[in-house]
């Protein structure tokens, strides 16, 4: 199967999910150096209160995942206070010992990056402590929609998740409302990934208005951006007016453009075209975007799949 991971990270990259995934490998390679290696590390690479921000929220992840993988609930203090007991007195596998050092390492991490930017920490700990306790369940929900095969019980779990979610950021202070803004954000991206998928069109209209809405408040605007642009599109198609979404298309064309955006603006034209039928010109659009990536170097992986995937 081709990769064609290159050209949608190309498109994604300056997104904030990809912006806290990134943060999250950063934050893994650095568990297992020595702790003078991870003070050099920290101070080399965490330069800005944004890379501070976004490398606390990835370490609460990490911590998260570490528990997870020795087969501990991150939500259970009681059996996480056993975990921790047991590690002291010697009586833990060696699988929870060495997961035990690394959430020490990201605790470590975590103090640094807060001596350096005390503002990556925020002034209303005690919210993000309820955010991070309330997030799984939603986040679970949208994991249920992100497999390609929505299903009407699927979003129906993830509207409930999402109206049990959506009252704790209105006690939240500023910091972690913008947090709770970014995770409202996804879940109705989610949805209306979801409902587009059941051909519920109207439903994922309104699910990527509130989507973009809650991106605003996030600060992500380049996720606010794209689901607003896909809101334009279902409306576009709801009233079957093919003519304006491709007009909308090719004025994007005719101004001036970032070489990725005009690549994305290509694709979605081709996307469109597709749909009226002509499969020919769909194609040569599709080529002129693969041409545009290609030169920005990211090559087409049917002509050049070792480089692609080596990107």
């Amino acid at each position: 199967m081709l990769d064609w991971t290159p050209f949608q990270n190309a498109i994604v990259a300056d997104t904030r999910p990809v912006a806290l995934a990134n943060a999250c490998a950063r934050a893994w390679r650095w568990l297992d150096l020595t702790p003078a290696d991870r003070v050099a590390a920290v101070i080399d690479q965490i330069r800005t209160e944004a890379d501070a921000r976004v490398t606390a929220e990835a370490l609460v992840l990490v911590r998260r995942r570490l528990w997870r993988d020795v087969g501990h609930d991150p939500d259970d203090m009681t059996q996480l206070q056993t975990a921790l007991a047991d590690v002291n007195t010697g009586r833990a596998s060696t699988a929870v010992a060495a997961a035990v050092q690394r959430i020490d390492a990201t605790i470590a991490i975590g103090s640094l990056i807060v001596e350096r930017f005390p503002v990556a920490h925020g002034s209303d700990g005690g919210n993000l402590a309820t955010l991070n306790a309330a997030t799984p369940a939603l986040s679970a929900a949208v994991e249920g929609t992100s497999n390609g095969i929505a299903t009407p019980f699927a979003l129906e779990a993830l509207q409930h998740a999402i109206e049990t979610f959506a009252p704790i950021g209105q006690q939240m202070g500023p910091a972690t409302r913008r947090e709770h803004a970014w995770w409202m954000g996804i879940a109705w991206r989610a949805m209306g990934r979801g409902a587009q998928e059941l051909a519920r069109h109207a439903e994922a209209h309104d699910a990527f208005e509130k989507a973009a809405s809650y991106y605003d408040d996030a600060g992500d605007g380049a996720s606010a951006a794209a689901c607003r642009q896909n809101a334009h599109d279902l409306s576009m198609r709801l009233t079957a007016d093919f003519d304006a979404v491709a007009a909308s298309e090719v004025h994007r064309l005719l101004s001036p453009q970032e070489p990725l955006q005009r690549a994305a603006t290509l694709t979605r034209l081709s996307r469109e075209v597709g749909r009226s039928g002509d499969r020919f010109e769909a194609f040569g659009l599709g080529e002129q975007a693969a041409q545009l990536l290609d030169s920005l170097g990211f090559p087409d992986p049917e002509s050049s799949f070792d480089s692609s995937i080596q990107k």
